[in-house]
């Protein structure tokens, strides 16, 4: 973490990871085995699994809107003045209804539809700061002095 004039930058260390992308290449596996099923079972059987199938695919649209609202951000330098977030260069404006919590393991920031969950802190200090920061208090820098032995 380093402290600037007007706020803080964090370096995010966590692992990201995308659902999506999961929830993708297994609706194209559950696609394909029904593909199969329609060309070589019975038509109750195909009706089973296009119908298994299509419930799936509500899970993966509930998932890819969740996708849209919930932003996770684990990775990459996160610097936070106040009621402004900078993620990897794409700058995030706080209104003044936004809704900042912390669970101990990561910084949760409700605003204007979005939810945005940044993991990856090395400390909880981090984490308290950052929500401090972004809350609009100030903070202090001072001056140590580092004596080389010698």
């Amino acid at each position: 973490m380093r402290v600037l004039d007007d706020g803080v930058e964090i370096t995010l260390a966590g692992k990201s990871s995308d659902s999506l992308f999961v929830w993708s290449i297994a609706m194209l596996g559950c696609a394909l085995v029904v593909a199969v099923i329609c060309f070589t079972l019975p038509v109750p059987y195909a009706i089973g699994a296009v119908a298994v199938w299509a419930v799936l695919m509500y899970f993966f649209n509930q998932k890819k809107h969740a996708a849209k609202t919930h932003k996770h951000h684990a990775q990459g330098t996160l610097i936070i003045k106040n009621r402004l977030l900078i993620i990897n260069g794409v700058q995030i404006s706080l209104s003044q209804d936004a809704k900042i919590s912390s669970d101990g393991e990561r910084l949760s920031v409700f605003d204007k539809g979005l939810c945005h969950h940044f993991a990856g802190f090395t400390d909880v200090r981090e984490i308290e700061i950052a929500k401090a920061v972004l809350e609009g208090q100030k903070i202090a820098k001072r001056a140590k002095e580092i004596k080389m032995g010698g």
